[in-house]
This record gives C-alpha cells, structure tokens and sequence, in this order.
C-alpha cells in the first residue's frame, strides 16, 4: 500500500487518527488499498474535488479500514471491483 501513489499489498498503520494525519492537499484520492491491506490510525482527509476522488480508495479484494478519521474528503471511501471491506472504528 502506498500513500496517493497506487495500490500495493501491505499495512499502513498510524499512531491514532488523534495525532497522525495524512492529508491529500486537495489533489486525487488520499490512500489506495488493494486485497490484504489495512489501513488503521489516520485521520485522513483533503482529496481532490473530482468524482472518483476519495480519502481511501479500494481497488479490489478486502481491505481492513480500522479506527481511523475519514473527514474533509469528496468520498471517504469508495470501492471499485472488490469482494468486501471491514471498517471499524473505536
């Protein structure tokens, strides 16, 4: 998983979404996730205005979106192509 750059399998886990922010400065999607990765401990905001943009962006399988903060963005989180998705949050 990478940070605004495209889907890659891996964790992406923050401190909490209290102090760990990751903010898209208005352009595109924010985070892609892709089959097996999480996504846990953000505040995640500030994606671009366009339709397909979004805070989390998911491109296939399940993605675990756990205990994060999805504000400020045109979507929180869209899914394209996917199986399911987890979202929790604490």
């Amino acid at each position: 998983m990478k940070e605004g750059n495209g889907p890659e399998r891996g964790s992406l886990v923050g401190e909490g979404w209290q102090t760990t922010i990751i903010d898209g400065k208005g352009s595109g999607t924010v985070v892609y996730g892709s089959s097996g990765t999480t996504v846990s401990g953000f505040t995640i905001r500030g994606s671009g205005a366009g339709y397909f943009d979004s805070g989390i962006w998911i491109s296939n399988g399940s993605v675990a979106i756990l205990d994060n903060r999805i504000v400020g963005n045109t979507a929180g989180v869209f899914a394209w192509c996917f199986d399911a998705a987890t979202a929790t949050s604490g």
